[in-house]
């Protein structure tokens, strides 16, 4: 069992704080004769299903494209593929997941773009979409923004 309790509250403009009903009791059950630690932050907004769609079917999808058009095996109609390309952008472009071992030395975990806030995630789309531009030729459109196809 998870130590950690997560709760989403609101304060209104009369400065009421509003928090879910069940808190007491479970906060008082998890921590009985126990010390405890509260962290307030205002909540940031995660990534929508559209924009994770967006992602994986125009911007991932695009640069397995570019790739290939350039030459390279990479079929963008291959999940294993559009994978592949997934974990490369992630190394490109964001920050590693880091963790201290016993003698203090920093150990990169991986990368990942689940915790990507709605902004966070669309300037590393940004930063993709430079690459595309830049390296691939390849021209990523906006999201809503219809792309030119020529025959």
């Amino acid at each position: 069992m998870s130590s950690e309790l997560k709760y989403t509250g609101h304060v209104t403009d009369e400065g009421e704080i509003k928090l879910p009903r069940r808190l007491r009791a479970e906060v008082s059950s998890r921590f009985k004769g126990k010390e405890f630690e509260c962290i307030f932050r205002k909540k940031k907004k995660t990534r929508s299903s559209e924009q994770n769609r967006y992602y994986w079917g125009v911007v991932v999808r695009m640069v397995a494209e570019g790739f290939a058009e350039l030459g390279n095996p990479i079929s963008p109609s291959s999940e294993e593929d559009l994978h592949t390309v997934h974990e490369y952008l992630k190394r490109r472009f964001l920050k590693p997941i880091t963790a201290a071992d016993a003698n203090g030395e920093v150990h990169e975990l991986g990368y990942s773009t689940a915790n990507l806030s709605t902004s966070e995630m669309m300037d590393y789309i940004a930063q993709i979409q430079q690459f595309a531009a830049e390296f691939l030729n390849t021209v990523i459109p906006d999201p809503g923004e219809q792309a030119e196809i020529n025959f």
